[in-house]
């Protein structure tokens, strides 16, 4: 359900350590043709997709 993923795990620890390295918000974004805000949250770990696929044990 829902939109599918354009960008895969790897490429999620590959954006993360680009930005980790100071690279900006906005050439990370361009490289993968995905927007500023996406690369942001990713980086945060606010992205649905991590706590989708990595839920928690609320029980």
């Amino acid at each position: 359900m829902g939109r599918p993923a354009v960008i895969t795990q790897k490429q999620r620890h590959e954006i993360v350590r680009r930005r980790q390295n100071g690279e900006t918000l906005k050439a990370i974004a361009q490289n993968y043709g995905i927007s500023p805000g996406t690369v942001s949250r990713i980086v945060t770990g606010a992205d649905s997709h991590r706590s989708r696929k990595h839920p928690t044990n609320e029980n």
